[in-house]
């Protein structure tokens, strides 16, 4: 094969014959540098088209795809969701937690209910809920009139506690503004008092529920023997919690409005007996 020289490439041309019916057929002849150069400056001149209606119109947002400020804000909200999706999860799965405490909370208190439970869940059950520490005792001074009286009452209440007796106080310092009325489906009393109101211990006991609800808010379950178990709903501050052991007159709670089955600042309470709901005004001791 013949090699070809840059001399005869460079002494070579281009023809081109346009074939047009109405004019005279005229032949072109180009050089090949030539040909390159023209094709060269067209290239160029074609770049520098189409870069000044990118830079000048809105033809970019179709050809090219940048991450503007829409696309920026767009991807801030999706974070946002993602965001509140796993807060709503969490808080989910909280209230389903709650929901089975407050569960296993009534299934203590209701005598037929517990009757159903094999003795392996009753012991997981107690053991969740029971504190192995014992309550602290809280030394006292002697000699004065007032601490023997004390002493006298707290000997007396022993003993009837020893008798498996309970004996109910008001848990708040107010007046019962709404009485009991199971057949309407209310199974408790009302208090009217101020919100953040101390609410104290009916009796002595331990705590099985303190925890929200959607309903009933914060809400406060103690069971004082396999017998009576009390409740204190619609609080604002739990101050006690779950598996404390509380006596008789100690500060468990503040009172509240809290939970959406209420219409104003105060205390619902609620005393079951044998898992039946009984009126606290007929156990509670003036």
């Amino acid at each position: 094969m013949k090699k070809i020289s840059l001399k005869e490439l460079k002494d070579s041309a281009i023809y081109i014959t346009p074939h047009l019916p109405i004019l005279l057929t005229k032949r072109y002849k180009f050089s090949l540098f030539s040909a390159l150069a023209y094709f060269g400056l067209f290239t160029a001149i074609s770049w520098i088209i189409l870069i000044i209606i990118l830079a000048v119109t809105p033809l970019k947002e179709y050809v090219f795809v940048i991450e503007n400020d829409e696309i920026l804000e767009q991807s801030i909200r999706i974070n946002e969701l993602e965001s509140k999706i796993r807060f709503l999860r969490n808080e989910v799965e909280h209230f389903a937690s709650t929901e089975r405490k407050l569960k296993y909370a009534i299934i203590l208190g209701k005598d037929d209910s517990a009757k159903s439970l094999t003795k392996k869940e009753k012991t997981e059950i107690y053991d969740s809920l029971k504190k192995i520490n014992p309550p602290q005792k809280i030394k006292r001074k002697e000699g004065s009139v007032l601490t023997s009286l004390f002493m006298m009452v707290e000997k007396f209440y022993t003993y009837i506690q020893n008798k498996n007796e309970v004996y109910f106080r008001h848990p708040v310092k107010g007046y019962v503004i709404t009485n009991f009325d199971p057949l309407h489906g209310h199974n408790g009393i009302d208090y009217g008092v101020k919100s953040g109101s101390p609410v104290f211990a009916a009796s002595n006991g331990l705590i099985i529920f303190a925890d929200y609800t959607s309903d009933d808010g914060y809400t406060i379950i103690i069971q004082h023997n396999e017998k009576y178990i009390s409740i204190y709903k619609h609080l604002s501050v739990n101050i006690k919690k779950q598996r404390d052991i509380v006596e008789q007159g100690e500060i468990i709670a503040l009172s509240g409005n809290s939970g959406y089955n209420t219409s104003g600042a105060h205390l619902h309470f609620e005393i079951w007996e044998d898992g039946k709901v009984v009126d606290p005004q007929t156990l509670i001791i003036n």
